[in-house]
């Protein structure tokens, strides 16, 4: 019995080490909101049909069959430009939008992903939430639009490293 006490308490700690290690989370209530025209990625934006998706980049490298979207309701898609342009469509429009590499797409602000975190801050200004995280060394910008679609920078050692636009809450 003294065995699974300890075990008990010997787990307990671990998991209070693992919870405690050092994060920062901040929520601002500012009010500070971007333009929609704001928040794009290579001209793709939340809302954008998805035969003017294949108007401007063709057909996609690779897509998922549209199945429940038990999130949003409808139905969703994911498709692929590549290895690093990822669309989400539900109901035939897009929905949200990501870029993980230095693939050549920017948001209309010139922004892109590789850029250093410093050009963050002085183009979309304070966000809206803010966190670090101590075990994967990244850091995370957090905006949104009047409209209700998110806009997430995450940035590792300086530079930006993914740009996501989120089209839900």
């Amino acid at each position: 019995m003294r065995k699974v006490v300890g075990l008990v308490c010997l787990f307990m700690f671990v998991l209070s080490s693992v919870c405690l290690a050092k994060q920062v989370d901040h929520i601002y209530h500012d009010d500070h909101v971007l333009e929609p025209s704001e928040v794009a990625i290579g001209g793709v934006y939340v809302g954008m049909s998805e035969e003017d998706l294949h108007a401007v980049y063709g057909e996609p490298a690779s897509e998922t069959e549209y199945k429940p979207d038990y999130l949003v309701g409808g139905q969703s898609k994911t498709v692929k430009y590549g290895d690093s342009f990822s669309i989400v469509i539900n109901d035939g429009y897009v929905l949200d939008l990501s870029s993980n590499a230095r693939n050549g797409l920017q948001m209309p602000s010139g922004i892109q992903v590789g850029d250093i975190k410093a050009k963050i801050l002085p183009t979309y200004g304070k966000p809206m939430r803010y966190w670090e995280n101590s075990k994967t060394h990244s850091s995370n910008f957090v905006y949104r639009t009047s409209g209700g679609v998110h806009l997430r920078f995450e940035v590792i050692g300086g530079a930006i490293t993914l740009i996501s636009i989120i089209g839900y809450e």
